[in-house]
């Protein structure tokens, strides 16, 4: 066995013990917790990412949303054994339409190449790399316009490591318990598209009007917490007599309520349901004054109660 010399940050978990695949055993992890190599099994490597730049494509720029992050080449050699990273792309359509086409593509389709020109080497000897894909890149080689991209849909970003004796490593090679940010070396990120929203907006205190039939209480004043920066918010209220809450999503150009149990029903037949009607909302990004989005009650006693929910801030 042979320890990385020089790298001291690469520290991780020992759950990693035992986990093999076909270019790099993960077999043993010393007393200081260093990864190390089995030389048995040859040479492999993996891109860990160290500094993740932009994890999402922000819709409301499209000309200059990036999904980009700093990546380094961890091998027993610090990563002179990799000619290149090359880097795929597919598309998965979730704002399909009745009577639309699905847009989505499936297949790993070839964006850019990074090679060793690329490389460059980091304090502690390992090779490192910028990873940065545009959207408009990924959307020309995926053969989609950007007028036909919404917010909710998303792209898969893989990275391909070519090893200089021509094997190929990808996401499909490594274990499951690999993929996760606790190791950061999935060759494949799950890029959205949407649109950044701070944490201190559309949030605090709301007064809450609702039209509808069902029996949301007609008006209260009712609290929005952030639950991130990209738009999940959640609600909380009192209906009919209870304590509840559902969340929702603030996604660019449209709201999108997550489908919610309030775990109330008549005579033990199902339970209430919340969930969303579709795009039926008006709000403006750069004004949390004001909220209106349409919410499904459905489920027991007999609901199918189509509410409009008015949000005025207070």
């Amino acid at each position: 066995m042979k320890n990385i010399k020089n790298y001291k940050k690469l520290v991780l978990p020992l759950f990693f013990i035992g986990i093999v695949f076909s270019f790099i055993s993960c077999s043993e992890v010393n007393d200081s917790g260093q990864f190390q190599f089995d030389q048995k099994l040859g040479q492999g490597a993996l891109l860990r990412i160290i500094n993740l730049k932009s994890s999402s494509f922000e819709f409301s720029d499209p000309t200059n949303a990036v999904f980009s992050f700093n990546g380094e080449l961890i091998s027993e050699d610090q990563g002179k054994n990799v000619k290149s990273v090359k880097i795929y792309a597919t598309f998965k359509d979730n704002t399909i339409t009745p009577g639309s086409t699905d847009l989505s593509v499936n297949s790993k389709t070839f964006i850019k190449e990074y090679n060793q020109s690329n490389f460059t080497d980091g304090d502690n000897g390992f090779k490192q790399l910028e990873v940065s894909v545009l959207l408009t890149e990924a959307a020309s080689a995926i053969g989609v316009k950007i007028s036909d991209i919404l917010s909710t849909d998303f792209f898969e970003i893989y990275e391909d490591i070519e090893l200089t004796d021509g094997r190929i490593i990808t996401s499909n090679l490594i274990a499951n318990s690999l993929k996760g940010n606790s190791y950061n070396s999935p060759l494949i990120n799950k890029v959205a598209v949407g649109c950044a929203i701070p944490t201190n907006k559309f949030s605090g205190d709301y007064m809450m009007k609702v039209t509808g039939s069902g029996f949301f209480p007609k008006s209260q004043q009712v609290k929005i917490t952030s639950l991130g920066g990209f738009g999940a918010r959640q609600v909380d209220f009192n209906y009919s007599g209870f304590a509840r809450n559902f969340k929702f999503d603030l996604i660019c150009n449209q709201i999108s309520v997550q489908k919610v149990s309030t775990g109330l029903s008549c005579g033990g037949k199902g339970d209430i349901i919340f969930t969303t009607t579709g795009n039926n909302s008006t709000f403006n990004l750069n004004d949390d004054s004001q909220i209106v989005f349409k919410l499904l009650e459905t489920g027991s006693c007999g609901l199918n109660s189509t509410n409009t929910i008015t949000l005025t801030k207070m």
